[in-house]
């Protein structure tokens, strides 16, 4: 946040008073997405889920056919627990964005959190079996990981494609991804366990 409003936002701890607010100023940032991410947060952090959502939507009507918008929504979605909304958007995402695994990873993972086994591994492992752009070399283990991980816990969710020597136990109890949709970025992902021992590439 580095906006006129953002002071305000940020000093207001009614969540009441902050979407008053937004509905005043609505229609000076009617064209900014920004401004509809930053009041969402900012509701969200009050507890004010449901409001959240609705500024929420302002984005996917801005912006319906841009699928790097429409999945930030979905994100901040699940955030909150609305993974039936996210799951929606998810799916035009992948049918918007095709070229990129990102979409049907993030597709597949949502499908797995409401139980949806096969159609979720379906798209991991399409995730894993396509031959991408050199920039996204790397995503496929990453989706493998996830893939194993799924079918521990979602029955029917190794797809025939893919061969059982593929499959292993990979028991985790934190699994940590970043993930970025910016090309020419380079973002290390540093984690300090309560020991104080650090993990990065």
């Amino acid at each position: 946040m580095n906006e006129p409003y953002t002071g305000e936002l940020l000093s207001t701890r009614d969540g009441r008073e902050v979407y008053q607010r937004y509905l005043s100023l609505r229609d000076q940032y009617a064209q900014s997405p920004a401004f509809y991410f930053d009041v969402a947060e900012r509701l969200a952090e009050l507890g004010q889920d449901a409001k959240a959502q609705l500024v929420l939507s302002n984005v996917v009507h801005l912006m319906p056919s841009e699928p790097d918008a429409l999945r930030v929504v979905a994100y901040r979605l699940q955030q909150s627990g609305q993974e039936a909304a996210a799951l929606t958007l998810l799916k035009k995402v992948a049918q918007l964005a095709p070229h990129e695994p990102q979409s049907f990873r993030d597709y597949g993972l949502a499908l797995g959190k409401l139980g949806q086994c096969q159609l979720a591994g379906e798209q991991l492992a399409h995730t894993v079996e396509t031959p991408w752009d050199s920039r996204f070399s790397e995503i496929g283990v990453t989706a493998l990981a996830e893939l194993n991980d799924l079918a521990q816990r979602c029955p029917g969710a190794w797809p025939e494609t893919l061969p059982a020597s593929l499959r292993a136990d990979l028991p985790v109890g934190l699994r940590v991804t970043l993930r970025w949709n910016l090309n020419d970025t380079d973002i290390d992902l540093h984690v300090t366990d309560p020991l104080g021992e650090t993990v990065y590439f």
